[in-house]
């Protein structure tokens, strides 16, 4: 019987249903805090929603973990993906890993009302100590999108990571600018939403992609002819 050989990257040590359970509840999560954002009038950023002291905290938090815990989820899936870049050519799974403990911890430790930028007039270590765990959550997701878009994977799962890598990168770095100047902030929230589904979405069609492998090889698998004599 001659069998699909799978890649190293295609080896992963979890299950499709585990796969699939992931890509889930990030598919949920992304969800209930577009919900959470509908609720408020003023415009805010995506922390903004988990703030002390606004009524979305509790929904939104539970959220956010929600995308830690399905990232976390599906980290081993990505077991064995390596960026062909020699600076980036460490496990994807492990920088998922690292990137699922970022959102962890930033919906644990909120900022405070308002989410004042860190060292500005009325911000306290709570909010620097978020703002480290959103940022580095948010490098983390770009990081993993470019170890996928540079890996040996088929060249149409490396598209779409390159893109969005760009799409969120860029869409990002414009909200974050516009914040930082407090100019359209109105815009720029919007942009950081767009930013954070772009992602959560890319990494949840990665998993359902990665779930589909065992049967994809199954269908591959040819099987003996007997030739009658």
């Amino acid at each position: 019987m001659l069998a699909h050989r799978l890649t190293e990257a295609e080896r992963t040590p979890t299950t499709p249903t585990e796969m699939w359970l992931a890509a889930a509840i990030l598919l949920v999560s992304v969800a209930t805090i577009w919900f959470t954002r509908s609720q408020v009038t003023e415009q805010v950023y995506v922390s903004g929603l988990g703030a002390t002291g606004m009524p979305t905290a509790d929904v939104f938090n539970t959220a956010l973990l929600g995308i830690g815990v399905g990232a976390l989820l599906g980290a081993p899936s990505l077991h064995g993906i390596r960026s062909r870049l020699r600076w980036l050519s460490w496990s994807a799974s492990g920088t998922l890993v690292a990137t699922a403990l970022a959102f962890v911890g930033a919906s644990q430790v909120t900022c405070t009302y308002g989410c004042p930028i860190p060292f500005t007039p009325g911000s306290t270590l709570q909010d620097l100590v978020h703002i480290v765990f959103a940022a580095t959550g948010f490098t983390g997701a770009a990081v993993v999108m470019v170890q996928l878009a540079t890996s040996s994977l088929p060249r149409l799962t490396r598209l779409v990571a390159w893109g969005a890598a760009g799409a969120t990168g860029l869409v990002a770095a414009a909200g974050a600018s516009l914040s930082l100047l407090r100019f359209r902030t109105d815009l720029g929230a919007t942009l950081e939403f767009v930013a954070m589904t772009v992602g959560v979405v890319w990494l949840a069609g990665v998993l359902v992609r990665q779930a589909l492998i065992p049967a994809e090889r199954a269908r591959a698998t040819v099987l003996p002819v007997s030739v009658l004599s």
